[in-house]
């Protein structure tokens, strides 16, 4: 990758301060006793999709300007290997096995899901609207994380075999920071989850698998609120009928 000035100014923006951003959010909704106003989450879907795209134009605009190889970003054929095909399986299952553990446990929500709740759509028509932002998010952050920002952090590091994990790490800890305001239990997870994206990319070569993967996962989280949410009230309405006093 050929490095630039604008180069530099995009890893500070989305590497940096973005998740700096992120990070002190988190702290000051934790801080508030009541929950923050939000706006009516189509328009909060809306906003995070032009936002998503313009930071993904960026990376792709100073790549084309720098005169790289969209194959070496990732634009290319995925190779298969039993790297890849074992790493999409781990992440499958932890995926689905955390999803199954959060629907079924008997205990009430812990606080970082119920402040999920005011993101995730509840109705099949919030959904309506969070389906091309889950789109969007798929494709634009992994050409930026899994493609761009790896390219960057890697051109800066020796040659050696353990060079981009390590690139995978600190590119997963931005990722997970970025998506602070979650909560941090959900941030933890992310950073994992990360993890074997970037694993996926770096053996596969391609951005295929990941934003493939991607997509299908944010379009099941979001569904999860609105199945979490019938789960409530059917429990509710049984509390009810065991005991109408």
């Amino acid at each position: 990758m050929t490095i630039h000035w604008y180069d530099h100014l995009l890893f500070a923006l989305i590497g940096i301060i973005i998740p700096f951003m992120s990070f002190r959010s988190r702290i000051v909704l934790d801080d508030m006793e009541a929950e923050p106003d939000l706006p009516p989450k189509k328009h909060l879907y809306l906003n995070n999709f032009f936002i998503l795209g313009i930071g993904m134009l960026l990376c792709l605009t100073a790549w084309n300007a720098g005169k790289n190889d969209w194959e070496l970003l990732g634009f290319t054929n995925m190779e298969t290997n039993n790297q890849v095909w074992l790493m999409i399986i781990i992440l499958l299952v932890i995926y689905l096995a955390d999803g199954l553990y959060t629907f079924f446990k008997k205990d009430k929500p812990d606080s970082d899901f119920s402040q999920m709740l005011e993101i995730v759509p509840l109705t099949w028509k919030e959904y309506f609207y969070f389906i091309p932002l889950a789109i969007m998010a798929g494709v634009s952050e992994e050409i930026i994380f899994r493609g761009y920002l790896f390219q960057y952090i890697s051109t800066y590091l020796p040659n050696h075999v353990f060079s981009p994990y390590f690139a995978i790490v600190l590119i997963s800890l931005g990722f997970s920071l970025s998506h602070l305001y979650q909560g941090w239990i959900a941030a933890v997870k992310i950073f994992f989850i990360s993890i074997l994206f970037g694993i996926i990319y770096f053996y596969s070569k391609s951005l295929v698998a990941v934003i493939i993967i991607h997509i299908v996962i944010d379009l099941m989280s979001g569904m999860s609120g609105i199945f979490f949410i019938k789960k409530i009230k059917k429990e509710e309405s049984q509390i009810l009928l065991d005991d109408p006093d």
